[in-house]
């Protein structure tokens, strides 16, 4: 019996660091990021910009030669559209700057003219490390670590393991 509860004890000595580790990871989750652009804006409309973030920081929002910048989680603004011209793709670019780093979002924006507003609208997708509209503002999600069940099955097969192997040797 003594055997059995010496490997147990190693068992768990091994893999409960790992689950610690996995815990302190998930305490502390990776910043993100989102933009929302109105798809149904045309030229000579006033174009509102949405910014919502995890972590509170400084704005810095360009559009068409416009920067405008703000602070905080969350920051709404207008650009004009004054400048733009029919069936341009023009980028919208965010970023966030807070403690520890910066977030980048971007947005291809092509504006219809108000007659043909069904021919525009704003791409989401491919920026400065950006997937889509996804939030992720392309920071890999669950690099840091196992998941915790992964972790779990593990300490569970680790048990299993030593007290078949304890069983089989007395």
């Amino acid at each position: 019996m003594w055997k059995f509860c010496a490997t147990v004890l190693l068992a768990l000595g091994l893999v409960l660091p790992g689950v610690a580790a996995s815990a302190a990871d998930d305490a502390y989750p990776d910043p993100t990021v989102a933009i929302i652009i109105d798809p149904d804006v045309c030229i000579g409309q006033p174009l509102p910009f949405i910014g919502k973030s995890s972590v509170d920081g400084d704005w810095t929002v360009t559009y068409l030669g416009q920067t405008k910048t703000g602070s905080g989680k969350n920051f709404a603004v207008d650009f004009s559209t004054k400048k733009a011209k029919a069936g341009q793709s023009v980028t919208l670019r965010a970023v966030q700057t807070y403690d520890g780093g910066s977030l980048t979002r971007t947005a291809t924006i092509n504006l219809p003219k108000c007659t043909d507003q069904a021919a525009g609208g704003a791409d989401l997708g491919d920026g400065v490390g950006n997937a889509g509209n996804d939030g992720l503002s392309g920071i890999l999600p669950n690099t840091g670590g196992l998941a915790f069940w992964v972790i779990v099955l593990g300490v569970v097969l680790a048990v299993a393991g030593s007290v078949t192997l304890a069983r089989r040797r007395s």
